[in-house]
């Protein structure tokens, strides 16, 4: 139970990659979160964001670490070129 909320080590990956702070909550499972955006679907709350401010759920917040971001944005930029340069492999286009 977790996901990657159970690895410190996602973690940071992830927060580092988007460069923005993440709030992990304490309830972290996937039932768990399921259950809040089935209220959601349920018409018991209008967004998500309002589940969320509803529930009284504590977190923890973990701030990016920017030389991190600036490495993962710089390998972002080169598989952006690679995805580029391969698009008509991926699309089929064998001329």
């Amino acid at each position: 139970m977790g996901g990657g909320t159970a690895s410190e080590l996602w973690l940071r990956i992830v927060c580092d990659c988007l460069g923005k702070p993440l709030k992990i909550a304490a309830h972290a499972d996937s039932s768990y979160g399921a259950a809040l955006l089935g209220l959601v679907g349920l018409g018991f709350f209008m967004e998500t964001k309002d589940v969320l401010a509803n529930v009284g759920q504590s977190h923890r917040e973990m701030q990016p670490d920017k030389d991190n971001h600036a490495i993962y944005s710089g390998l972002f930029e080169k598989y952006r070129d690679i995805h580029a340069r391969l698009a008509p492999v991926y699309h089929g286009d064998w001329s």
